[in-house]
């Protein structure tokens, strides 16, 4: 699983949690299921401002390339990072391209 994968895995449960939290007037029958509550509790407990901060942050962090040196646009398939044109190798992870 690659970096933007993973990344996008963390936006997205987040933004279900907070639309399953705010969809109770839609979803009437997830109420008597328990789901609303569970997002709710969920919401209220895990996802604070501070926590939504520290995450975006993380995400921007992660989000950093090392372009210098590289004219290609392929990602390497470990690392996620830029590989030099005709490059056979990954110089950062090591893995055959």
């Amino acid at each position: 699983m690659t970096l933007r994968i993973r990344k996008r895995l963390v936006v997205y449960v987040l933004i279900g949690i907070v639309l399953l939290a705010n969809a109770a007037l839609a979803v009437q029958w997830m109420q008597r299921v328990g789901l609303i509550d569970l997002a709710r509790w969920i919401r209220r407990e895990c996802v604070t401002g501070t926590a939504l901060a520290v995450i975006a942050a993380l995400l921007w962090l992660l989000s950093e390339r090392d372009t210098r040196g590289t004219d290609s646009k392929k990602p390497c398939r470990v690392c996620d990072r830029f590989v030099a044109i005709g490059g056979r190798y990954c110089p950062h992870c090591g893995s055959r391209t």
